[in-house]
C-alpha cells in the first residue's frame, strides 16, 4: 500500500480508501512519449499503440481508468486498458482500432484519470 496523505475531501463513495492518479501525455510518431505531467506515475511506450503505466507505489486494488484523447483531427480509435497489476505497479494500455493496436496521432494527447483502492480490507459486496 502507499504511505502517503490522500485527502479527497468531498468524495462520496461507498468504498473505502480510494486514491486518484491524474497524468496528462504528449505522443508522437509511432507512440513515443514525448513530454508528461503525471502525478504519481510515469508513461512509457512499449511498442506502436502500447503504454505502459508504472505507479510509484503499489496498490491492492485497480478500479478503473477513464483515457480521453485529444487531438486536431477526428480518428476512429478508442484507448483501454488490456492489463492491469496494481500490486506490481504495472499498467498496459493499448489504443485500438477494431481490435488491432494503432498508433495515435502524432501530436496527440492522452489524459488519463486512475482510479485505486489502497486498502486490503475486502470490499462490500464483492
Amino acid at each position: 500500500m502507499a504511505n502517503r496523505d490522500f485527502n479527497l475531501a468531498g468524495l462520496r463513495t461507498l468504498d473505502t480508501d480510494l486514491v486518484k492518479l491524474y497524468g496528462q501525455v504528449l505522443l508522437g510518431a509511432s507512440t513515443a512519449v514525448t513530454s508528461q505531467v503525471c502525478n504519481g506515475f510515469t508513461v512509457t511506450a512499449l511498442g506502436v499503440g502500447t503504454l505502459t503505466i508504472t505507479l510509484e507505489d503499489a496498490y491492492p486494488a485497480f478500479l478503473g481508468a477513464v483515457l480521453t484523447p485529444t487531438c486536431a483531427t477526428a480518428v476512429d480509435n478508442v484507448w483501454v486498458v488490456s492489463a492491469a497489476s496494481p500490486t506490481t505497479k504495472s499498467i498496459t494500455l493499448r489504443c485500438l482500432t477494431g481490435a488491432t493496436a494503432t498508433a495515435p496521432l502524432n501530436g496527440s494527447t492522452l489524459n488519463i484519470e486512475l482510479t485505486l483502492r489502497n486498502s486490503a480490507t475486502p470490499r462490500k459486496g464483492v
